[in-house]
């Protein structure tokens, strides 16, 4: 398990670098939940993955704890997720019915979809009907399906013909459904900063630090945010070298 700091901690730190007594305990609390909310949204959202159910209209339950989809798709042999294609065309009409399949379509319009990139044009089929390689490798993706997000129902709606009786969805968790508040070790500064900044601008008129000192602690918040990004993320020698290395097995070769 990674090393990670609590709110107590965070809270404590800033106690006593301020000098409180622990009658502002609770008040700076409040402040440094604040603070673990702002951190998990913007730089250390917490990922989860569920295998959810596919309802028989073709619909799934979003999680309680959904705040934003990072991923949507299905398993393939690797163990890698094959993500669905997001069509926002996709009607939400009726998508909490039973009967959604049924309501969501006309035959009746005479419309059709046509799919202009199936055609032998585009499939590097050349004037004799041979496939051959006019245009350079085909690059067609493999179609698993079709998906929207009606946030407002609370469903993800698939589209009338998806074959899976299941989704994989990664997204990120609401922060307000954590159970315990705890960030990594790297955030610790940024997350004290925050409460500097909060605190000195809540105080009352009388003991509020002035106008460029809040802000001095505002720029110091997200400077150490900015760094907080850098630390979770930092560039690994091994990563450049594969993509050169992948970039060289893409070059033309004379």
């Amino acid at each position: 398990m990674s090393a990670e700091v609590t709110i107590d901690q965070v809270v404590a730190f800033y106690q006593s670098e301020a000098n409180y007594t622990d009658a502002h305990r609770l008040r700076l609390h409040h402040l440094a939940a604040r603070g673990f909310h702002d951190i998990q949204q913007d730089v250390n959202g917490r990922v989860k993955t569920e295998k959810l159910t596919v309802s028989a209209n073709k619909t799934v339950t979003i999680p309680d704890s959904f705040m934003q989809w990072i991923k949507i798709g299905v398993l393939n042999e690797k163990g890698e997720v094959a993500t669905l294609r997001r069509n926002d065309q996709l009607t939400r009409y009726a998508s909490t019915d039973a009967d959604r399949l049924a309501k969501n379509t006309d035959s009746g319009t005479g419309l059709t979809d046509i799919d202009y990139l199936g055609l032998d044009f585009y499939s590097n089929y050349n004037e004799q009907g041979s496939l051959v390689n006019l245009f350079g490798i085909n690059n067609q993706m493999t179609y698993n399906g079709e998906f929207t997000v009606d946030v407002a129902n609370n469903v993800i709606l698939l589209d009338n013909e998806y074959e899976h009786d299941y989704i994989i969805l990664e997204y990120l968790e609401n922060p307000l459904a954590a159970v315990d508040m705890t960030l990594p070790v790297q955030a610790l500064e940024a997350w004290v900063a925050w409460v500097r900044w909060m605190d000195r601008m809540s105080l009352p008129s009388g003991r509020r630090s002035n106008q460029s000192m809040i802000e001095q602690f505002k720029r110091e918040y997200y400077k150490q945010k900015m760094n907080l990004r850098m630390r979770l993320n930092p560039v690994r020698v091994s990563d450049l070298n594969e993509v050169i290395r992948i970039n060289n097995r893409l070059i033309l070769k004379g």
